[in-house]
């Protein structure tokens, strides 16, 4: 037992050195945090046209930004709401389900902007949207809602299966 909790505390410390440590072992100021890995999707499209990433086809219909509320007793936009209107189609052989949690949106500035889950719940009130298994076949169509900073508008969507995936890109324009 002793063994095993040794080679944890050495693995956490070595694991601390190469996030925190430069190239010659010495401390940086860095955080022992993960750094978020660059996006590079597996597929790319403009709107309106399909995307996929995993087993979930995308397609962008329409976004529209500006909004400060998207519903009776929603949250309030600390900037603006941009809202994306989405459909997401099962092409694979398993049930996935469409997660909002998953999916990013990027601004003028390249700034990345989660989805908004509460905000997106809140413009789908039929609450068949998100979070429901989509067998095989099956497609499902509803609004993303991001929250970005006045004056920005959303250049591209960063469309995930999953929080691991690689992604897919949907130019705005």
């Amino acid at each position: 037992m002793l063994g095993i909790a040794a080679a944890l505390l050495l693995g956490a410390a070595a694991t601390t050195w190469y996030v925190v440590g430069d190239a010659d072992g010495r401390d940086t100021d860095a955080s022992p945090v993960a750094v978020e890995r660059p996006f590079k999707p597996t597929a790319t499209a403009a709107a309106g046209q399909p995307v996929t990433d995993g087993a979930l086809q995308y397609v962008i219909n329409s976004i529209e930004c500006g909004r400060s509320t998207t519903g009776d007793g929603g949250p309030t936009a600390e900037g603006q709401f941009c809202l994306v209107t989405v459909e997401a189609t099962n092409v694979g052989s398993e049930p996935r389900t469409f997660d909002a949690s998953y999916q990013w949106a990027v601004d003028g500035a390249g700034e990345r902007h989660p989805a908004d889950t509460t905000a997106s719940l809140y413009a789908n009130q039929n609450g068949e949207t998100f979070l429901r298994d989509l067998v095989p076949g099956a497609e499902v169509s509803g609004v993303l809602v991001f929250d970005v900073p006045e004056g920005q508008t959303i250049v591209s969507v960063e469309l995930h299966e999953s929080p691991d995936s690689t992604g897919a890109a949907v130019a705005a324009r």
